[in-house]
């Protein structure tokens, strides 16, 4: 799933920075009627599971609007369907270690896709005794990166992968802060609301425009 796959930021940054979906196989979850319940049942329990260790943000492609945009998530898990996905951020690779684990143990059988710095989500799938089965790894950027946004920029654009967030709202929003018409924490929800599907990180994001409001 490419398109969590190139967050930008400093290690450090993204040590706090964990998207991680649970993707149907339409070839076997989604053939019949009767596939379809089973698939969105184990979603809804994907998604407890996701709930239960401390996401900072939730969501699934088929359901207006995420945790950011103030959808209780009662009403996000009432809305998956079984041709969506569960998206979910993780600030605490602890949580995600715990997250991991307890799906481990249950075993739903649905695809379990994890981002972020590869020595932390290796070492995380080594204590939980899990074999990652497939890897993509992000190259860098090709092109003429003059075109580019400031880095300082894309580290807040890169956590949605479907680039709806632009760099001249970010620095519309950090103007904001710095006039102390917005808090970090209001203007990073702001840029979280183009991101459909729950993986953006407004904790992380908070963090980045309280730096770039300095």
């Amino acid at each position: 799933m490419t398109h969590s796959l190139h967050r930008q930021g400093t290690c450090e940054s993204l040590n706090t920075d964990y998207p991680v979906l649970a993707m149907v196989a339409r070839q076997f979850d989604i053939v019949n009627d009767e596939a379809k319940t089973r698939t969105r049942d184990k979603l809804q329990a994907i998604f407890d599971v996701f709930q239960k260790h401390e996401p900072t943000n939730l969501g699934s492609l088929y359901v207006p609007g995420t945790r950011a945009h103030g959808v209780s998530d009662a009403k996000l898990r009432a809305g998956l369907k079984a041709n969506g996905f569960v998206g979910a951020v993780f600030s605490d690779p602890e949580h995600v270690r715990d997250m991991l684990a307890e799906l481990k143990e249950r075993d739903y059988g649905i695809s379990i896709i994890v981002s972020g710095l590869i020595e932390k989500v290796f070492g995380i799938c080594d204590e939980v005794g899990l074999q990652p089965h497939t890897i993509d790894l992000a190259l860098g950027v090709w092109g003429n990166k003059k075109l580019l946004p400031k880095a300082e920029l894309m580290n807040i654009t890169t956590m949605c992968g479907h680039a709806l967030v632009a760099p001249s709202l970010i620095d519309d929003l950090v103007s904001q802060v710095k006039k102390g018409r917005l808090t970090a924490e209001q203007a990073a929800i702001e840029l979280a609301k183009p991101c459909v599907c729950g993986i953006f990180n407004q904790k992380r994001a908070a963090d980045l425009i309280t730096e770039l409001a300095k």
